[in-house]
């Protein structure tokens, strides 16, 4: 009998940290992108770059466009690697993320709770992302354009560069995976993904490396785009 106690005041002491963990980060997770970083930030109005940010509701990239006076990003991503693409798509749509949700969850059905609990926990590699759109995303709640200095556009890239894995030659790693699309590939990544450092929070820390408005910490997509300038 006492071992059945035991047994259930350490599930029950389980239970109370595991809501208390939750309630801490729901609670970080809507205060903490109020506190703005890089509040004196203004958009750009003579020799700009134009960039955009895009949402799915849940995962955010940065958008550029393919080819401009600074880079033509056809270099680093042949567009002959993608299978539906062609000189027809004008924009590069760049996000990170958890390695395995990335190639193992094309749709929320197809979410595993294995895949979860890797990804929360940050056991699991991660991958960039990389889509070519033909259009940039529409101004409004799921999209936003920012006009910024040539100076910010090369932080960004920096960041954005920084954050693949490599070869000795310095080409980016492209991981065999069946598409889910025509105009998208998945490339080896730095870092690990967790409940703390999501997809958005690693958005939100390339546009604030770069001088850009964001939240402090933005778990969220809603998060990055609502504290955009």
């Amino acid at each position: 009998m006492k071992k059945i106690k035991s047994i259930l005041k350490f599930i029950l002491k389980l239970f109370l940290i595991l809501v208390s963990f939750i309630a801490i980060w729901i609670l970080a997770a809507l205060l903490l992108p109020k506190i703005k970083i890089n509040q004196n930030f203004s958009a750009c109005h003579d020799d700009c770059v134009t960039m955009y940010l895009r949402s799915n509701g849940m995962h955010t990239d940065i958008v550029f466009p393919v080819i401009n006076n600074e880079k033509d990003w056809r270099a680093a991503f042949p567009i002959a690697a993608f299978e539906g693409v062609d000189s027809t798509f004008n924009y590069i749509a760049i996000g990170w993320g958890d390695k395995g949700f990335y190639l193992e969850t094309p749709t929320w059905a197809d979410l595993k709770v294995s895949t979860a609990l890797k990804a929360m926990v940050g056991v699991s590699g991660t991958a960039m992302h990389i889509t070519y759109l033909k259009n940039a995303p529409v101004e409004g709640e799921y999209g936003r354009q920012l006009k910024i200095s040539k100076e910010q556009y090369y932080l960004l890239l920096n960041y954005i560069d920084d954050a693949f894995k490599k070869d000795d030659n310095g080409n980016v790693l492209l991981i065999k995976h069946p598409d889910y699309d025509i105009n998208d590939n998945y490339y080896e990544a730095k870092g690990s993904y967790s409940v703390f450092r999501t997809c958005n929070v690693w958005t939100s820390q390339c546009l604030k490396s770069a001088g850009i408005q964001n939240g402090y910490w933005t778990p969220s997509a809603a998060s990055v785009m609502q504290n955009l300038p």
